[in-house]
């Protein structure tokens, strides 16, 4: 069962912009947290929700890019948000999947310190910023679930090459 993104996520992908939630922050700090706090806390109700269905897996996620959400960033503004939601859903006896499909250096060790248990949409060099053995490394116990590199889907690819990936 998929989530929608958290009130960062919201502002960066949807709302602002990355360029227009800087300065947002930057304006109107005051604001920009109560709103984020307000948005957060009603997206807890959709997670008490999704503690009470049959969904085994929920897969959370903002797009996460840590050059984007860099972990002191994401420690800001959406950390206490996801390891809360982690939390209710771990107590409903869930497993959490985080959507990761950019820069994976610090991103993949945020989401293990608060205890997810999948990256998901995890992409290595060439087309990430990690190789194969420091992404286990940021990612300790999690799984790690591979992407599909962007380059793939183009027209001209060879179809057996994209089966192999």
């Amino acid at each position: 069962m998929l989530t929608g993104y958290s009130a960062m996520g919201h502002f960066l992908n949807y709302w602002l912009g990355i360029e227009g939630t800087v300065y947002a922050i930057e304006d109107w700090f005051n604001t920009i947290r109560d709103a984020v706090d307000n948005i957060n806390e009603n997206n807890l109700k959709l997670i008490d929700l999704l503690c009470n269905s049959p969904a085994e897996i929920i897969l959370m996620g903002d797009n996460f890019s840590s050059d984007i959400q860099s972990p002191p960033f994401f420690n800001e503004w959406s950390k206490s948000y996801y390891e809360e939601a982690i939390n209710r859903l771990h107590k409903a006896g869930k497993y959490v999947a985080i959507h990761i499909d950019g820069k994976l250096k610090g991103a993949l060790k945020m989401f293990n310190e608060i205890g997810a248990d999948c990256s998901d949409a995890t992409t290595p060099i060439p087309m990430g910023d990690l190789y194969p053995i420091e992404c286990r490394k940021e990612a300790g116990n999690m799984i790690l679930s591979g992407g599909i590199s962007p380059d793939l889907w183009l027209p001209n690819t060879d179809i057996n090459l994209f089966k192999r990936q």
